[in-house]
């Protein structure tokens, strides 16, 4: 068998009555299981052994866009020490000023096709803006790991397709091809937009100077940091094309 008695199957659902999540949790109801859901009422938190309650707030539509950030959170908590206090000043540092967020959106709004790309840890960051871009500002968008683009995305690429790299936070041996990444996409003439950090600011501007910079934080959250701009993005494509329903 691939489990043992030490194994914790960990469930992760924002309403807590996701129905294949509840179906798997029933079959496992004599092992131990561990839910993180936004809803402490929920069946999912009643058929786990264990239930950490996100309590993040109420989400006011499908795309749950703080459920996914404090689920992250709880799992890096379970297996690293994080400087909350930092990421929480980065966060707020953030929504302090959103005019140069805002700028872009403005952009991007009026593309068709956006593709996010990234490397590493940042590439599930890419999977979550790909998903908000599409969700609620209802544009085409896909999660590309930046190492693969020219096997079969580069083809995609010109200047009816925007492109977002997410740049930062891992190891700095790579970043010598991400730039050649980056220059293909731009020798195609496609447009470009990179997110990274304050550490690695005056490398990017040397080979593109569409830039959103965001605070450092540690490996483990600036992710997260990332995470955060890439949803604004969405937000405001959304509201600057009269999506906004609520």
């Amino acid at each position: 068998s691939l489990y043992s008695d030490k194994t914790l199957f960990i469930g992760i659902t924002q309403s807590g009555e996701t129905a294949d999540t509840l179906q798997v949790l029933k079959k496992l109801k004599d092992r131990d299981t561990l839910v993180m859901t936004n809803n402490n009422m929920s069946q999912a938190a009643t058929l786990a052994k264990n239930v950490i309650y996100l309590d993040c707030g109420t989400e006011r539509a499908v795309a749950s866009t703080k459920t996914f950030t404090a689920s992250v959170l709880s799992l890096l908590g379970l297996c690293e020490a994080i400087d909350l206090a930092e990421l929480l000043g980065a966060f707020s540092t953030i929504l302090a000023d959103t005019k140069e967020i805002e700028r872009w959106a403005n952009v991007i709004k009026d593309y068709d096709h956006v593709l996010f790309l990234a490397r590493y840890i940042n590439y599930p960051i890419a999977c979550e803006a790909a998903l908000k871009m599409k969700e609620v500002a209802q544009i085409h968008a896909e999660p590309i790991i930046s190492s693969e683009i020219k096997h079969g995305p580069l083809a995609l690429i010109d200047d009816k397709v925007f492109s977002i790299f997410i740049l930062g936070g891992e190891n700095k041996g790579g970043q010598d091809k991400v730039f050649d990444n980056l220059s293909q996409v731009k020798a195609r003439g496609g447009k470009c937009l990179v997110i990274t950090n304050e550490a690695w600011e005056v490398s990017v501007k040397l080979h593109h100077e569409d830039v959103i910079v965001v605070p450092n934080t540690d490996k483990w959250t600036q992710s997260l940091v990332f995470n955060l701009v890439g949803q604004l993005l969405a937000y405001y494509c959304a509201t600057l094309k009269g999506l906004d329903a609520i």
